[in-house]
């Protein structure tokens, strides 16, 4: 009787994460589903076309939902044929050339006193603007406005190239020199990375080396008679591996915008077919999906993880060449 009170026990504990993990499950899929829809709304209808006509029926996202993101991409409504499409109009385009700066976009006011966080960004933003001729700038990690921020651009010599992302949060480009192709808005002094995909890879194998490296030094310290120099020597390895593995996740968060920036625009090198892990670079998914939309790049697919930000969710989003692209300004 008392085993099977304690096996009941067991399945009781056992169970109890089980039962809760499943509907945590069903919402992380719904979630998923729902940014997957936002995803293809943005890439094939508000990606900078003047005039969009968004017929309602297939899609997931309420109408009120998807009013938000079109205003969001800075688009505004203005009727439609029937009550079963809504057509919206870009607020501002460029006949030719670069892309205009949405004038209509709200600044993102300064929060009372900025955060450590905020001041140490204005840091990295003021010797990109002081050594380089360009600069990326995310306003809400600045905790500053349009305003402010075209102000300090321009005693600076600098000027908006590009408004990346959506109208409430964008991210800037500043420029001295014009840009016709947001390829040319990188540090070139920035070297050679791996990619998203070649970073997931090797955080992947890292995770299986760390683990194999501290089981055996475990083993070892318990139950092995190797002399203490190898104990020590296992030991350390396994301790390398866990900090590689954690600085090819996090490393380039500590980056400046423009360092980020600057290597998530050279994934898109001209490759047939690409995926992108987008939490790497810590930059918003509508950046990114701009960034493709220029560069030539159509949206296939994607995969969400359960995070509910834009920026840190684990998202994999793979992009395919389209085959007549032409870059700005040829025709």
């Amino acid at each position: 009787m008392e085993q099977l009170v304690a096996w009941g026990i067991i399945f009781v504990l056992a169970g109890i994460p089980i039962l809760t993990a499943i509907p945590l499950i069903v919402i992380a899929m719904r979630q998923a589903n729902i940014e997957r829809e936002r995803l293809k709304l943005t890439h094939y209808y508000f990606c900078g076309h003047p005039q969009v006509a968004l017929p309602l029926a297939g899609w997931k996202i309420p109408v009120a939902g998807i009013r938000l993101l079109a205003w969001q991409r800075g688009y505004a409504e203005v009727g439609g044929p029937n009550p079963g499409t809504l057509v919206f109009r870009l607020l501002e385009t460029a006949p030719d050339g670069p892309p205009a700066v949405p004038a209509a976009a709200p600044a993102v006011a300064a929060t009372g006193h900025p955060t450590r966080r905020q001041l140490r960004r204005r840091r990295q933003l003021t010797k990109r603007l002081e050594s380089g001729h360009i600069a990326w700038a995310r306003l809400r990690e600045l905790g500053i406005g349009m305003a402010e921020l075209d102000n300090v651009a321009r005693a600076k010599g600098f000027s908006l190239a590009r408004s990346l992302g959506n109208r409430d949060d964008p991210t800037v480009l500043l420029s001295r020199v014009p840009i016709w192709r947001v390829s040319d808005a990188t540090d070139s002094r920035i070297g050679r990375s791996l990619t998203s995909l070649e970073r997931r890879v090797a955080i992947s194998a890292g995770g299986g080396l760390t683990a194999v490296a501290g089981g055996t030094w475990m083993f070892v310290l318990l139950y092995g008679d190797l002399p203490v120099v190898l104990n020590v020597g296992i030991g350390i390895f396994a301790a390398l591996s866990v900090g590689a593995t954690v600085w090819l996740a996090v490393g380039v968060w500590v980056r400046d915008t423009t360092h980020r920036m600057s290597l998530m625009i050279r994934e898109f090198d001209g490759r047939m077919k690409l995926a992108l892990y987008g939490n790497f670079y810590l930059l918003d998914r509508w950046v990114i999906g701009d960034v493709a939309n220029e560069l030539g790049y159509a949206y296939v697919g994607s995969y969400h993880g359960i995070y509910g930000s834009s920026r840190m969710n684990h998202v994999r989003i793979v992009y395919a060449r389209t085959p007549n692209y032409q870059p700005r300004g040829q025709r």
